[in-house]
C-alpha cells in the first residue's frame, strides 16, 4: 500500500466526521446514520413491494431481474430528488493544508466508502471561513448527485 499523505489523511478523517455528524439518508435505504429522513408511509410501501419483486426474480432467477431492478433504482431515485436536500453544510474543526487535491482524495475515499452517501464528491462546492466561524473552524458544503446510469 503506497504511503498517503497528511492531506489525505486529513481528509479522510473529516469526511468519517462528516458521515457521523450530517450525512442525511432516507428511512428505506438499508444502511442507516444518524441523520434519516422519512419518506411517506405510501411510499415506503410502493418501495418495499418494488424491492421484494425485484429480490423474488433474482431469487428464483427469472429473466426479468434486471427491469425490476431498473423500476427500484428508478422510485428510489425519485425518492432521493424529493427528500434528501441539495446541498449538505458540514462545520468541521479548522484546518489548513498545502495540498486541496490531497485532502479531496481523502474526503471523497471516506465518504464513498461509507456506502452512505447521497452526495458527490467530486462536486465540493466550497471550503471556505465563516465570518461567524472564522478561526474556530471551516464549512464544507457538499452538492447531492443521483446516479441516473442504472
Amino acid at each position: 500500500m503506497k504511503k498517503q499523505s497528511l492531506e489525505y489523511q486529513l481528509g479522510f478523517h473529516i469526511g468519517n466526521y462528516i458521515v457521523c455528524q450530517y450525512l442525511v439518508v432516507l428511512d428505506i435505504d438499508s444502511l442507516q446514520t444518524r441523520n434519516v429522513i422519512n419518506v411517506s408511509v405510501d411510499e415506503k410501501n410502493k418501495y418495499e413491494q418494488l424491492n421484494d419483486k425485484w429480490f423474488n426474480t433474482v431469487l428464483f432467477k427469472e429473466l426479468n431481474s434486471t427491469d425490476n431492478w431498473k423500476e427500484l433504482r428508478l422510485f428510489h431515485n425519485e425518492m432521493i430528488k424529493k427528500y434528501i436536500p441539495e446541498e449538505l453544510i458540514c462545520y468541521v474543526d479548522y484546518f489548513d493544508v498545502e495540498n486541496m487535491s490531497e485532502f479531496k482524495d481523502g474526503l471523497e475515499d471516506s465518504l464513498w466508502n461509507s456506502d452512505l452517501s447521497h452526495y458527490s464528491l467530486n462536486e465540493i462546492v466550497e471550503i471556505s471561513e465563516d465570518e461567524k466561524w472564522i478561526n474556530q473552524g471551516r464549512i464544507i458544503k457538499l452538492k447531492r448527485v443521483i446516479n441516473e446510469k442504472i
